[in-house]
């Protein structure tokens, strides 16, 4: 297996760990990829948030970074969250997975599906939780 799967972490992995720690491993672990696509930052909280979820993955993309490298204008919370132009924010995950071919992308956000190539999973829609 060579395939390569995008995951979100908020809203996604996060409110169903079981299902997408098993998915996850099974995917690397037959030689697969597994992108976590994320608005949070890449910091080490993060990771650890992934490695205590059960998450095995290869690749971490996050758009908050992605926006501030390319020095998109944004302001930010009282909390320390950024916000950006919604039409930029909701652009970046399908332009990353067009970028590295992904097979297809598990994610809680509707509006996402409308920038993908790449076939979307909207997540409610996938998995029944209760």
């Amino acid at each position: 297996m060579n395939g390569k799967i995008g995951l979100d972490l908020h809203g996604t992995i996060d409110h169903c760990p079981d299902f997408f720690s098993i998915l996850s491993e099974l995917f690397v672990s037959n030689g697969g990829e597994v992108h976590i696509i994320t608005g949070s930052r890449e910091t080490d909280e993060v990771h650890e948030e992934l490695k205590e979820l059960g998450i095995v993955y290869t690749d971490f993309f996050s758009i908050t970074d992605q926006l501030l490298f390319e020095g998109l204008e944004h302001t930010i919370n009282e909390d320390g969250t950024y916000n950006f132009d919604s039409d930029k924010w909701d652009a970046v995950k399908g332009a990353y997975a067009s970028l590295v071919e992904l097979d297809f992308h598990i994610d809680d956000t509707a509006i996402y599906g409308d920038y993908f190539k790449t076939p979307f999973f909207l997540y409610p829609h996938l998995i029944k939780t209760n």
